[in-house]
């Protein structure tokens, strides 16, 4: 192990940096509050680093930073009309983790040659591993009809184990001889969705399968096999969906057969169904009547029932059970772009990687961006803090990844 230097300072802020990748990545599962309470407050302590990076003149990121600052800053500037009081903008504070993802890297580039493919793959690995023990715990232990209850909503869980199980993917970009151990996350992730018996992470897995055969076929094939790889993987997922829903393997997700019912008759009978998409046509309806800048954040919810289509009647929820329609209520088309942006920067920071983990930061950037798009089609993961900090760790990583000066010899 090399010397750090610099006793105590350098080997204060090297040990924080092992705690924000190892809190990040192992602990969302089993200690979510934890998780977003460590690295919310090492985010905020790790500010303190910009100006040392900005005096060496350490380009970790720069440009993905100021992509997710501008995605925030047209998200407060469509609430200033419809505050009726300053609490009204501070409300956007609950994405504040996407705009520290600069400094954390900063942080986290302390950990120099050690911060590989294959750790990242190892610790994410772990953490899928935990939400599938608690997932099986309280499905198999407790009785529960959907597992992972216990410690959050089972959809967010799902959410959470789709995502470290596509991230331990990472380590089969290292060299490690034991690559084929990190094939075990997405088969985890799988496991730990199917247990929480949630839709909206099922067919985001689905989109990630598609991603990382793509991603794998891009970096060690020609771009013209490379396609036919990608074809092959949505085509395989295609089958499978068909065969899958023929066969009866989803009718343990409430609501799934559903997609028979509506080819067959136009519409759908299933309770749940029928209210997200009337919150989303009442998402819609809010948007046109504010389409700039939105209704707010204190009040979107109760915006989108004051435009709710005669007859459609939903609860007063959170949020309108996916990011589209939860950023058009709130923030208009100034929302839908903070939204947008806030989906490129992990692709942003990627892009200017340089150095041997190019293709890993590649890859966890249209991991990451792609899963979170899917998964919010029918769900909020935006706003969840546990997901917005997971996120933010995650597309931090890859800003880390940048300019590594030795290959991985893990």
């Amino acid at each position: 192990m090399e010397a750090i230097p610099g006793w105590p300072l350098a080997r204060i802020l090297f040990l924080l940096a092992w705690l924000a990748l190892v809190v990040g990545l192992v602990l969302p599962p089993i200690l979510p509050e934890v998780t977003n309470t460590i690295s919310v407050v090492l985010m905020v302590l790790s500010l303190g680093l910009l100006a040392v990076a900005a005096w060496r003149k350490e380009p970790l990121g720069q440009t993905a930073y100021w992509v997710s600052l501008v995605a925030g800053l047209l998200l407060m500037l469509a609430l200033i009309p419809t505050a009726r009081s300053p609490l009204d903008v501070v409300l956007v504070l609950t994405l504040a983790p996407l705009w520290l993802i600069w400094p954390y890297s900063v942080l986290l580039h302390r950990l120099g040659n050690r911060l590989t493919p294959h750790l990242i793959g190892l610790l994410a690995l772990g953490g899928t591993a935990i939400s599938t023990a608690v997932c099986a715990y309280d499905f198999f232990v407790l009785g529960a009809r959907r597992g992972g209850g216990i410690v959050l909503n089972p959809v967010h869980m799902g959410d959470v184990a789709l995502s470290l199980g596509f991230v331990a993917l990472v380590g089969c970009f290292g060299t490690l001889r034991l690559r084929p151990l990190y094939l075990l996350g997405p088969v985890l992730a799988l496991v730990s969705i199917w247990l929480t018996g949630s839709r909206g992470p099922l067919m985001a897995y689905g989109a990630l399968i598609i991603v990382a055969l793509t991603s794998v076929a891009l970096t060690m094939l020609p771009l013209r096999h490379a396609l036919f790889v990608a074809l092959g993987a949505a085509l395989i997922c295609v089958t499978a969906a068909v065969v899958g829903f023929s066969l009866g393997w989803f009718n343990e997700f409430r609501g799934i057969d559903q997609i028979g019912t509506f080819l067959a008759t136009g519409r759908f009978t299933e309770s749940s169904i029928n209210r997200r998409l009337g919150m989303y046509i009442s998402s819609w309806n809010a948007f046109l009547a504010s389409p700039i800048y939105g209704h707010g954040f204190f009040d979107f919810v109760g915006a989108a029932i004051r435009y709710a289509p005669e007859g459609v009647k939903f609860p007063h929820y959170d949020h309108l059970h996916a990011d589209l329609a939860n950023f058009m209520a709130i923030g208009g088309l100034m929302g839908l772009a903070c939204y947008g942006l806030m989906l490129a920067a992990p692709i942003v920071g990627a892009l200017s990687v340089r150095g041997p983990h190019r293709s890993a930061a590649l890859y966890l950037a249209a991991t990451v961006s792609v899963g979170y798009a899917v998964a919010g089609l029918t769900n909020a993961t935006f706003g969840i803090l546990v997901l917005t900090v997971l996120y933010a760790v995650v597309t931090a990583l890859i800003l880390a990844l940048d300019q590594r000066p030795v290959t991985d010899r893990t």
